[in-house]
């Protein structure tokens, strides 16, 4: 995969990511305990966007690496935040 089509893909991670990031927020604030599933499931994405994103930062070097960055802590820090907030289904 060349950086391009590497960057485009990270692009993509990202919105994907901020989407679900957003959709948990949401659900969190309305105190969804029917959404149990659903959250479960934005977070296992969450947790594989965010660890393949140190590999494909590495590939596209400095130029991503601070956006992306900032990402992949905004999405940990979401991921934290939920299981603290549900710790009982973890």
């Amino acid at each position: 995969m060349d950086k391009e089509q590497l960057k485009e893909q990270l692009v993509a991670t990202k919105e994907k990511a901020q989407e679900k990031l957003a959709q948990l927020t949401e659900m969190a604030k309305e105190g969804a305990a029917e959404a149990k599933e659903e959250i479960q499931e934005q977070i296992e994405f969450l947790k594989g966007a965010t660890s393949n994103l140190g590999e494909k930062l590495e590939e596209l070097g400095a130029e991503a690496s601070e956006e992306f960055g900032e990402l992949k802590e905004k999405a940990i820090s979401g991921i934290n935040a939920l299981k603290e907030r549900f710790k009982d289904w973890f």
